[in-house]
């Protein structure tokens, strides 16, 4: 098991990199998805729509494909970060 300050180390070279550098929301979104992980929330794609992008109540995923997209891309920049960093974490 890794220690807290282990996981904000490891975060933050994710977040100072150049996949997630320059892009504001995708911080948010990763910082948000990792945030709820740690207190074991379930999360649904409604919520991160309030939450992260800021969508009101009548933010309908089956006709806005906004979350899906940004988590579909936000798996790519970390895919990419992962295969491209050779000062990553041994686990």
């Amino acid at each position: 098991m890794i220690s807290d300050s282990e996981k904000n180390s490891i975060i933050s070279k994710i977040l100072q990199s150049s996949e997630f550098r320059d892009s504001k929301r995708y911080q948010d979104l990763l910082k948000y998805l990792i945030g709820e992980s740690l207190k074991s929330t379930t999360i649904k794609e409604t919520t991160i729509a309030h939450e992260v992008f800021g969508k009101d109540s009548k933010f309908d995923p089956a006709e806005d494909p906004l979350v899906r997209v940004y988590i579909s891309n936000l798996r790519k920049k970390l895919e990419h970060y992962y295969l491209t960093t050779e000062d990553t974490y041994p686990y």
